[in-house]
Protein backbone atom coordinates (compact mmCIF):
# COMPACT_ATOMS: atom_id res chain seq x y z
CA UNK A 1 0.00 0.00 0.00
CA UNK A 2 1.23 3.64 -0.49
CA UNK A 3 2.45 4.68 2.39
CA UNK A 4 -0.11 6.75 5.05
CA UNK A 5 -2.83 5.27 3.68
CA UNK A 6 -4.17 2.60 5.41
CA UNK A 7 -2.05 3.19 8.25
CA UNK A 8 -4.12 6.66 8.68
CA UNK A 9 -6.64 4.45 10.75
CA UNK A 10 -4.11 3.20 13.28
CA UNK A 11 -1.78 6.11 12.86
CA UNK A 12 -3.14 8.46 16.27
CA UNK A 13 -3.21 5.20 18.11
CA UNK A 14 -0.02 4.06 17.34
CA UNK A 15 1.76 7.87 18.51
CA UNK A 16 -0.40 8.44 21.85
CA UNK A 17 2.91 8.71 23.48
CA UNK A 18 4.27 11.37 21.90
CA UNK A 19 4.28 14.96 23.91
CA UNK A 20 2.45 17.07 21.06
CA UNK A 21 2.05 19.66 23.42
CA UNK A 22 5.65 19.94 24.41
CA UNK A 23 6.94 20.15 20.46
CA UNK A 24 4.15 22.94 20.60
CA UNK A 25 5.69 24.78 23.01
CA UNK A 26 8.91 24.31 21.16
CA UNK A 27 8.05 25.38 17.82
CA UNK A 28 6.33 28.74 19.63
CA UNK A 29 9.25 29.56 21.22
CA UNK A 30 11.66 29.09 18.16
CA UNK A 31 8.90 31.09 16.28
CA UNK A 32 9.07 34.23 18.84
CA UNK A 33 12.57 34.19 19.12
CA UNK A 34 12.89 34.99 15.59
CA UNK A 35 10.75 37.52 15.37
CA UNK A 36 7.38 36.03 14.61
CA UNK A 37 4.80 36.51 17.53
CA UNK A 38 1.99 35.86 15.23
CA UNK A 39 0.88 35.38 12.22
CA UNK A 40 -0.14 32.51 9.60
CA UNK A 41 1.77 28.99 9.96
CA UNK A 42 1.53 26.41 7.81
CA UNK A 43 2.66 22.61 8.92
CA UNK A 44 3.51 21.04 5.27
CA UNK A 45 3.63 17.50 6.64
CA UNK A 46 0.49 18.17 8.74
CA UNK A 47 -0.83 14.19 8.86
CA UNK A 48 -3.37 14.07 11.42
CA UNK A 49 -3.53 17.55 12.47
CA UNK A 50 -2.54 16.55 16.18
CA UNK A 51 0.39 19.09 16.06
CA UNK A 52 -1.64 21.65 15.01
CA UNK A 53 -4.64 21.45 17.70
CA UNK A 54 -1.61 21.50 20.02
CA UNK A 55 -0.61 24.80 18.53
CA UNK A 56 -4.03 26.31 18.02
CA UNK A 57 -3.76 27.79 21.75
CA UNK A 58 -0.69 30.07 21.04
CA UNK A 59 -2.77 32.98 18.62
CA UNK A 60 -1.45 31.55 15.73
CA UNK A 61 -3.31 31.56 11.94
CA UNK A 62 -2.95 27.77 11.20
CA UNK A 63 -2.88 25.99 8.17
CA UNK A 64 -1.61 22.22 6.80
CA UNK A 65 -0.61 20.02 4.27
CA UNK A 66 0.54 16.27 3.62
CA UNK A 67 0.84 14.29 0.51
CA UNK A 68 -1.80 11.53 2.16
CA UNK A 69 -5.19 12.10 1.26
CA UNK A 70 -6.18 9.59 4.06
CA UNK A 71 -4.37 11.66 6.50
CA UNK A 72 -5.68 15.02 5.57
CA UNK A 73 -9.04 13.20 6.24
CA UNK A 74 -8.56 12.11 9.53
CA UNK A 75 -7.20 15.69 10.12
CA UNK A 76 -10.46 17.02 8.62
CA UNK A 77 -12.43 14.87 10.74
CA UNK A 78 -10.50 15.75 14.32
CA UNK A 79 -10.07 19.83 13.97
CA UNK A 80 -13.57 20.78 12.32
CA UNK A 81 -14.76 23.16 15.06
CA UNK A 82 -10.93 25.02 15.32
CA UNK A 83 -11.11 26.25 11.72
CA UNK A 84 -7.66 24.99 10.01
CA UNK A 85 -7.64 24.87 6.34
CA UNK A 86 -6.20 21.58 5.15
CA UNK A 87 -4.90 20.96 1.80
CA UNK A 88 -3.81 17.81 -0.03
CA UNK A 89 0.12 18.51 -0.97
CA UNK A 90 3.35 17.36 -1.35
CA UNK A 91 6.03 18.91 0.32
CA UNK A 92 8.24 19.25 -2.90
CA UNK A 93 5.79 21.53 -4.64
CA UNK A 94 4.01 23.70 -2.53
CA UNK A 95 1.79 25.99 -4.36
CA UNK A 96 -0.13 28.63 -2.60
CA UNK A 97 -1.83 31.96 -3.36
CA UNK A 98 -0.55 33.85 -0.32
CA UNK A 99 3.10 33.19 1.65
CA UNK A 100 3.56 31.90 5.21
CA UNK A 101 5.16 33.75 8.18
CA UNK A 102 6.47 30.15 9.53
CA UNK A 103 6.41 27.15 7.52
CA UNK A 104 6.91 23.98 9.85
CA UNK A 105 7.97 19.83 9.34
CA UNK A 106 7.81 17.81 12.00
CA UNK A 107 8.35 14.17 13.07
CA UNK A 108 11.08 13.22 10.78
CA UNK A 109 9.08 14.06 7.65
CA UNK A 110 12.04 15.14 6.14
CA UNK A 111 13.38 11.79 6.40
CA UNK A 112 11.04 10.88 3.91
CA UNK A 113 12.88 12.77 0.97
CA UNK A 114 15.11 10.15 0.36
CA UNK A 115 17.18 11.96 -2.24
CA UNK A 116 19.45 15.19 -2.38
CA UNK A 117 17.00 16.51 -5.25
CA UNK A 118 14.33 15.90 -3.28
CA UNK A 119 15.53 17.73 -0.17
CA UNK A 120 16.77 20.74 -2.69
CA UNK A 121 13.13 20.81 -4.50
CA UNK A 122 11.60 20.65 -0.95
CA UNK A 123 13.75 23.66 0.53
CA UNK A 124 12.75 25.91 -3.31
CA UNK A 125 9.24 24.97 -2.23
CA UNK A 126 9.24 26.65 0.79
CA UNK A 127 10.94 29.61 0.08
CA UNK A 128 8.61 29.90 -2.40
CA UNK A 129 5.42 30.36 -0.10
CA UNK A 130 7.36 32.03 3.23
CA UNK A 131 7.45 35.27 3.73
CA UNK A 132 10.49 37.86 3.62
CA UNK A 133 11.04 37.86 7.72
CA UNK A 134 9.56 34.40 8.02
CA UNK A 135 11.31 31.00 9.24
CA UNK A 136 11.27 27.43 8.27
CA UNK A 137 11.34 24.88 11.30
CA UNK A 138 12.06 21.02 10.58
CA UNK A 139 13.07 18.42 12.20
CA UNK A 140 15.62 15.14 11.26
CA UNK A 141 16.45 12.17 13.10
CA UNK A 142 20.07 10.83 12.84
CA UNK A 143 21.44 7.66 12.75
CA UNK A 144 22.33 7.76 16.24
CA UNK A 145 18.46 7.25 16.56
CA UNK A 146 18.06 4.85 13.74
CA UNK A 147 20.93 2.65 15.76
CA UNK A 148 19.55 3.10 19.29
CA UNK A 149 16.03 2.90 19.08
CA UNK A 150 14.85 1.34 15.57
CA UNK A 151 17.13 -1.87 14.08
CA UNK A 152 15.74 -4.44 15.20
CA UNK A 153 12.64 -3.03 16.80
CA UNK A 154 9.01 -4.55 16.73
CA UNK A 155 5.60 -3.50 17.83
CA UNK A 156 1.77 -4.24 17.63
CA UNK A 157 -1.65 -2.89 19.12
CA UNK A 158 -5.13 -2.95 18.39
CA UNK A 159 -7.64 -0.42 18.11
CA UNK A 160 -11.07 -0.05 17.52
CA UNK A 161 -10.87 -4.08 15.64
CA UNK A 162 -7.49 -2.55 13.66
CA UNK A 163 -4.65 -4.38 14.84
CA UNK A 164 -0.67 -3.52 13.77
CA UNK A 165 2.51 -4.89 13.42
CA UNK A 166 5.42 -3.13 12.79
CA UNK A 167 8.97 -3.66 12.42
CA UNK A 168 11.88 -1.49 11.92
CA UNK A 169 15.40 -2.36 10.90
CA UNK A 170 18.11 -0.18 9.77
CA UNK A 171 19.99 -0.03 6.25
CA UNK A 172 23.80 1.26 7.73
CA UNK A 173 25.67 0.88 4.47
CA UNK A 174 22.46 2.61 2.48
CA UNK A 175 21.65 4.79 5.48
CA UNK A 176 18.07 3.87 5.10
CA UNK A 177 15.59 3.04 7.80
CA UNK A 178 12.66 0.41 7.13
CA UNK A 179 9.72 0.55 8.91
CA UNK A 180 7.29 -2.04 7.61
CA UNK A 181 3.51 -1.97 9.04
CA UNK A 182 1.31 -4.82 8.49
CA UNK A 183 -2.42 -3.94 9.42
CA UNK A 184 -5.16 -6.62 9.89
CA UNK A 185 -8.53 -4.46 10.14
CA UNK A 186 -10.61 -7.61 11.82
CA UNK A 187 -13.90 -5.37 11.54
CA UNK A 188 -13.98 -6.34 7.66
CA UNK A 189 -11.58 -8.83 7.44
CA UNK A 190 -9.10 -6.89 5.29
CA UNK A 191 -5.09 -6.76 5.25
CA UNK A 192 -2.92 -4.45 4.36
CA UNK A 193 0.77 -3.98 3.79
CA UNK A 194 3.28 -0.82 4.07
CA UNK A 195 6.74 -0.13 3.49
CA UNK A 196 7.84 3.07 4.77
CA UNK A 197 11.77 4.47 3.85
CA UNK A 198 13.41 7.03 5.33
CA UNK A 199 16.60 8.46 4.33
CA UNK A 200 19.15 9.32 7.57
CA UNK A 201 21.08 12.29 6.31
CA UNK A 202 24.25 13.24 7.79
CA UNK A 203 23.99 16.60 9.20
CA UNK A 204 26.66 17.93 7.22
CA UNK A 205 24.81 16.75 3.86
CA UNK A 206 21.60 18.51 4.79
CA UNK A 207 23.80 21.76 5.43
CA UNK A 208 25.07 21.61 1.93
CA UNK A 209 21.90 21.16 0.45
CA UNK A 210 20.62 23.98 2.20
CA UNK A 211 23.87 26.20 0.74
CA UNK A 212 23.25 24.81 -2.19
CA UNK A 213 19.26 26.26 -1.87
CA UNK A 214 17.54 29.66 -1.82
CA UNK A 215 17.32 29.23 1.98
CA UNK A 216 20.01 30.17 4.79
CA UNK A 217 21.03 28.09 8.20
CA UNK A 218 19.67 29.81 11.37
CA UNK A 219 20.22 27.63 13.80
CA UNK A 220 20.36 23.36 14.52
CA UNK A 221 19.02 22.59 18.06
CA UNK A 222 20.01 19.16 19.76
CA UNK A 223 15.87 17.56 20.14
CA UNK A 224 13.51 19.52 22.33
CA UNK A 225 16.62 22.25 23.68
CA UNK A 226 18.12 24.63 22.53
CA UNK A 227 21.34 23.19 23.02
CA UNK A 228 24.10 22.63 19.66
CA UNK A 229 23.54 19.03 18.29
CA UNK A 230 26.56 16.57 19.04
CA UNK A 231 27.07 12.81 17.70
CA UNK A 232 24.99 11.73 20.60
CA UNK A 233 21.75 13.74 18.96
CA UNK A 234 18.55 11.29 18.23
CA UNK A 235 16.98 14.46 16.31
CA UNK A 236 18.31 17.84 15.17
CA UNK A 237 15.61 20.56 14.41
CA UNK A 238 16.89 23.21 11.74
CA UNK A 239 16.19 26.71 11.10
CA UNK A 240 16.06 28.34 8.13
CA UNK A 241 15.07 31.77 6.46
CA UNK A 242 15.19 32.96 2.98
CA UNK A 243 18.75 34.40 1.75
Amino acid sequence: MEQYSKFALVYDYMMKHIDYEGWAKLIDSILKMNGVKLGDIIDISCGTGTFLIKLNKYGYKLYGSDSSLEMINQAKLKCNKIGINFYTMDMRNLHFEKRFDGVVSLFDSINYLTTERDLLKNFCSVESILNDNGIFIFDACTETNSIKNFNQYTESGENKGIHYYRKSYYLKDEHIQINDIKIVNKNNGENYREIHRQRIYNPQEIKEIINNSPLKLINMYDDFSFDPPDEQTERIHFVLKRR
